[in-house]
């Protein structure tokens, strides 16, 4: 008797509906005919940043560089925010918190489920995302020793006169 039908099931219901509850709360201020112009401004770009986090699922190609780059823009929205008024700056990193939240434990969700499903352990297990092994680097200090010169041309592309 104790269950409601809209509770959310696990971590990811649960931050959609936070995110589902601060879109609603943003739309009701954006339609404040008293908020000034750069708040309107500042308020909208949340907004674009909010549904974009509000399309991540685990497994969604989004997550990695493209989700990394929607939390830095929420972050550098939220400081300055500070600069508007402090109810637009609380209201701005509640958001942030959701969406660094969201991507964080998609990025963990993906490393799992990369761990779970590959047989492949010679490049660390996981399939999805390199979050802090040196495979990636080992290759760019690869492809950097073929290089001649600093400007960046290939040896084989040196003709010498």
């Amino acid at each position: 008797t104790g269950v409601r039908p809209s509770q959310p099931d696990g971590l990811f219901g649960v931050l959609n509906m936070k995110m589902h509850k601060l879109r609603a709360a943003l739309e009701q201020r954006l339609q404040d005919t008293s908020t000034k112009v750069n708040v309107m401004r500042h308020l909208t770009q949340l907004r674009y940043h909010l549904d974009t986090a509000l399309k991540w699922t685990v497994g969604c190609s989004e997550i990695g560089a493209l989700s990394e780059y929607t939390v830095t823009q929420v972050r550098q929205l939220t400081a300055q925010a500070r600069n508007l008024a402090p109810a637009v700056f609380v209201f701005s990193k509640r958001i942030e918190n959701v969406v660094c939240q969201k991507e964080k434990e998609l990025r963990k969700a993906a490393l799992n489920r990369g761990v779970q499903g590959s047989g492949d352990t010679a490049s660390g297990g996981t399939r999805g995302f390199d979050l802090g092994t040196t495979d990636s680097v080992d290759k760019a200090n690869s492809i950097i020793s073929d290089l001649a010169s600093d400007c960046g041309t290939q040896r084989a592309d040196t003709v010498v006169t």
